[in-house]
């Protein structure tokens, strides 16, 4: 048996997020998801459940939206699970983990959302 060997830049620190003033969103394919449930986070990248499960590769932005200001990130989605996860009294029962690396395309912006979603997470 091969063992194999975490990628991450980072170490992932777990979390669930819920419950917010702001407003968290994905948008991908033209398609935009509102997501509270992050399972972990990094400076280099973030899980969360999705309603749907998207492909490996996939473009995505993240934004933070809360009164007049917002932060946005590029990142992609480097690995999902396919099989689910039954999540009680949400609005979407069943949720998709994914794996979503942080473009460092703006490290101004990067550093913004990871410190809201680290602060709203600590908060929480």
């Amino acid at each position: 048996m091969a063992l194999v060997t975490d990628a991450r830049a980072h170490g992932r620190q777990p979390m669930v997020a819920r419950g917010t003033d702001g407003q968290f969103l994905l948008k991908a394919n033209q398609r935009q998801f509102r997501f509270d449930r992050v399972h972990d986070l990094s400076p280099s990248g973030t899980g969360i459940h999705l309603p749907v499960a998207l492909p490996v590769n996939t473009t995505v932005t993240l934004t933070y939206t809360a009164n007049d200001w917002h932060v946005t990130i590029p990142g992609r989605v480097v690995w999902t699970d396919k099989r689910g996860e039954q999540i009680p009294h949400a609005e979407d029962p069943v949720r998709f983990r994914h794996g979503i690396y942080f473009d460092k395309a703006d490290s101004n912006d990067l550093q913004l959302f990871f410190l809201t979603l680290k602060r709203y997470l600590d908060d929480h």
